[in-house]
């Protein structure tokens, strides 16, 4: 009977949560490797950049591609080609036309601009979460091997999140006082 008293109230108490719905979450914007990225890389860095979409508001929209060397240049190339054919088309409008921000780390980030002028999407070099191992038994002119840093990847990934709440957040500022100074 004290059973059946347990049961009837966790069912009452069950259901009269289910009244409220509760609003579905945003889906993440989609985690990508490019195909020459390590199995266990691709793991990783997935891992951490997932847990910076789950973090950060701003994240959640922004796709993240972690590249192979390559893949980066040949995204970056793509990117001037399309700048340039964009002023080409509209000399004028070359502050107007950006498709990347700036970041002191341009050779391994890209923050790709999309509609409204907020990132869209960040390519992510993977050689940036590449740790050097040094032996002191090494000698001659050999480069030191290199290994994943999953230490790194969280490291990285926090800091392109924060760069990308910076830019949303800045970017609602300006409109919030774009709109001030319209009244």
């Amino acid at each position: 009977m004290l059973r059946l008293s347990f049961m009837v109230l966790f069912l009452t108490i069950g259901a009269s949560g289910q009244e409220t719905p509760k609003k579905a979450p945003q889906r993440a914007a989609p985690l990508s490797c490019t195909s020459k990225v390590e199995s266990s890389a691709c793991k990783w860095t997935k891992g951490a950049f997932s847990s910076a979409q789950t973090t950060s508001t701003a994240m959640r929209s922004v796709e993240v591609v972690i590249a192979d060397s390559e893949a980066f240049q040949q995204e970056l190339d793509r990117l001037k080609a399309k700048y340039s054919n964009l002023l080409k088309a509209n000399p004028s409008a070359a502050e107007h036309s950006k498709l990347t921000l700036p970041s002191p780390f341009e050779r391994s980030i890209l923050f790709e601009l999309g509609d409204g002028e907020v990132i869209s999407k960040v390519v992510v070099r993977v050689e940036l979460f590449d740790q050097v191992k040094f032996d002191g038994t090494e000698t001659g002119n050999k480069p030191p091997p290199v290994e994943f840093d999953k230490d790194a990847a969280m490291t990285w990934a926090t800091y392109i999140m924060g760069y990308v709440e910076g830019c949303m957040r800045t970017r609602e500022h300006t409109l919030a006082e774009a709109t001030e100074q319209r009244r």
